[in-house]
């Protein structure tokens, strides 16, 4: 970075340091490359609640590691997640251990960007990959932002 704004390496470091004392600078992320994780199978999981539901459930769920986003959704669907993992099954698993528990089920799972190679006609035929409705369209944009 100091040589792209051609000033020292310490001038730098000092500026990083003021922003972030000042709270410009909040915090940093990690980009991870989910595929080179091996998790190819990126999804948006579509719920209705079956009963109540905890107020804390989107805490809970944010806790499993593959659960990258929890939405609440008013419309057709209650709960948006995108999900990865190594394939549809292991989905599914991670919805009967975090997510049916909490009241939520009915699941439909959307796939996001082409489905892995290795995935068999049962499952492409699970995840029911076809043109969406203009509902889950805006549930896709919605979740998305």
């Amino acid at each position: 970075m100091a040589k792209d704004l051609r000033l020292s390496i310490n001038t730098v470091r000092d500026r990083i340091i003021a922003m972030e004392n000042r709270g410009v600078i909040r915090g940093y992320r990690a980009v991870v490359d989910e595929q080179r994780m091996g998790m190819p199978f990126r999804a948006l999981a579509l719920l209705e609640a079956t009963g109540p539901t905890r107020a804390s459930a989107l805490k809970e769920l944010m806790e499993d590691p593959m659960i990258r986003s929890a939405h609440r959704s008013n419309g057709r669907y209650d709960l948006v997640l995108e999900m990865v993992g190594q394939d549809f099954n292991q989905l599914q698993r991670t919805l009967e251990r975090s997510v049916y528990p909490l009241g939520y089920g009915r699941a439909r799972l959307v796939p996001l960007g082409k489905p892995p190679r290795d995935m068999d006609a049962d499952e492409l035929a699970q995840v029911e990959l076809r043109q969406r409705s203009p509902e889950e369209e805006r549930i896709l944009a919605e979740a998305t932002r």
